[in-house]
Formats: C-alpha cells, structure tokens, sequence
C-alpha cells in the first residue's frame, strides 16, 4: 500500500511532524496570511502546516475568491481530512455543514478565527493555538490520573 504521504515535501506536513495544522480559509491571501502567523510563532514546535483554500461551492454564501494571486496554498479537494489533527477555520462561518463534517471529525484542535487588519491582531489568534498545544504537552507529560 503506498505512503499517503509519499508526494509531499518534507517541509510541508505529514507523520514526521508530531501535530499537522491545517488552516482553511474562503482565499488564498487569508489562508497564507494565518499561515505565515503560525509558522512566525510556533517556534522549535514539531507542526507540519499547510493553506487550504474551500472551493466556492461548499460557502452558503456567493464569495470572491482572489484567484489570480500567486500564493502557495492547496485545494482542499487535493488533502485527506484524516491528515490534519489541527483545523483552524478562518473567516469560515459560512461553510456548510455538509463538507466540515469530514473535515471536523476526530480533530484534536479546532479554532474558529476571524479575518483581522494587522499580523498583530493575526498572532493573538495563533497564541491560543499554541497556548492550547503547551497545556496539551504538560497534559501528556504529566501522564494520566497525575496532577502538575
């Protein structure tokens, strides 16, 4: 059976990494932007990441999507939702129930974050991602039934 993996960079995401994020966004500007913030902030943690950009068709709503800009980022149609333990969900309220049902089953993190003006205001958002990723290592770290 071949690696799911097998065609990815070694930079992108995939088993090498111990938590893999994946940061849905309605354009590729946004998905690069929240991208970029959490790779800024998650410092010697072992995080694949990676931008995907929701097709139009799964928006209950009619939505420009800025699609002559040359941003690295994936096609949702294009990853496996059995991937990523990590969703981030930007400026997505208007997905439909439909298809984040795949995509939100058996996730560790889910966050739900808002488009903002400034990397600032993008790196108080990613905070509590990493926040939530140090309670979680303490957690394991720890062991069950033990209090820190």
């Amino acid at each position: 059976m071949p690696n799911a993996f097998q065609s990815l960079g070694d930079d992108a995401y995939g088993p090498q990494f111990a938590h893999n994020v994946l940061v849905i966004a309605p354009s590729p500007a946004l998905a690069k932007a929240a991208a970029a913030a959490v790779e800024r902030r998650k410092k010697d943690r072992s995080l694949g990441l990676v931008a995907g950009v929701a097709p139009k068709s799964v928006f209950s709503r009619s939505l420009s999507r800025d699609d002559s800009d040359e941003i690295s980022v994936v096609d949702l149609e294009d990853l496996d939702p059995e991937d990523f333990d990590i969703l981030v969900l930007l400026d997505a309220d208007d997905l439909s129930d439909e298809f984040l049902e795949d995509w939100l089953r058996d996730k560790f993190i889910v966050l739900h974050w808002q488009a903002v003006k400034s990397p600032e205001e993008m790196d108080k958002q990613v905070e509590e991602l990493i926040e939530r990723l140090d309670e979680a290592e303490v957690k394991a770290a720890c062991g069950a039934g033990t209090s820190c």
